[in-house]
């Protein structure tokens, strides 16, 4: 075979196999440059929101409460009872007339902490349920939260939970006004007086979890002198 006749079969050959490599980097960058299909998680908090709202910024002397912690309510109010400027309750009967009764959020500054636990900061005060034209009154421990986005009460400390007999050994006392509150590390401590004048005192510190308080301790009584 000429020499001539040789370069013409090479030429087609040389020219077929240039024209498959061209194809190949053309389908390579073609497959490089796609995007890859991908799945964006919704934000967590949705676009224009504040997010949860913060117990500091509720107001506190217009929250709603349940009726039934107060006792002398129970029977006039049925549900909920909305604090206004701090009070709520049966209107004032009259002088001589004691029924009825009423919330009032006493004036005390207002503890924030996480004190259940659950990694949202919560309020703590006292509220008091009076009865008209008359002495009778106990005074809780409210903790208010944050549910569902919404300030709400979580719960009440309505007595001491500790059992100390009086200084006669003859009578439990009976712990109902709560006098002060604090923080001391993760635990809420309240002082307790009794519903007898002279009061019997003493300091309990609570560890709440889960919506309960516990009793981590207490002082014991303090007599009055």
């Amino acid at each position: 075979m000429s020499l001539r006749a040789r370069r013409a079969l090479v030429i087609p050959v040389v020219v077929a196999a240039l024209g498959l490599i061209a194809a190949s980097c053309s389908s390579n960058e073609q497959t490089s440059t796609t995007p890859a299909s991908t799945t964006t998680a919704p934000p967590a908090t949705p676009p224009g929101s504040s997010g949860p709202v913060s117990i500091r910024n509720a107001d506190l002397s217009g929250m709603p409460v349940p009726a039934a912690w107060c006792t002398g309510l129970e029977g006039l109010v049925d549900g909920t009872v909305t604090l206004v400027d701090g009070k709520a309750g049966a209107e004032d009967p009259g002088p001589g007339n004691a029924a009825g009764a009423a919330f009032k959020l006493e004036d005390d500054p207002v503890l924030y902490s996480d004190v259940d636990g659950d990694g949202v900061e919560d309020a703590v005060a006292r509220l008091t349920c009076f009865r008209w034209n008359s002495d009778d009154a106990a005074t809780h421990v409210a903790v208010f939260s944050i549910r569902d986005g919404r300030p709400t009460v979580a719960l009440t400390i309505d007595e001491a939970g500790v059992q100390h007999m009086s200084e006669d050994e003859v009578t439990p006392v009976q712990y109902t006004k709560a006098t002060a509150i604090r923080l001391d590390g993760e635990l809420l401590a309240v002082d307790w007086a009794s519903d007898r004048s002279p009061a019997t005192t003493t300091t309990v510190r609570y560890l709440i979890m889960g919506g309960t308080p516990t009793v981590a301790n207490d002082t014991g009584p303090v007599f009055p002198t």
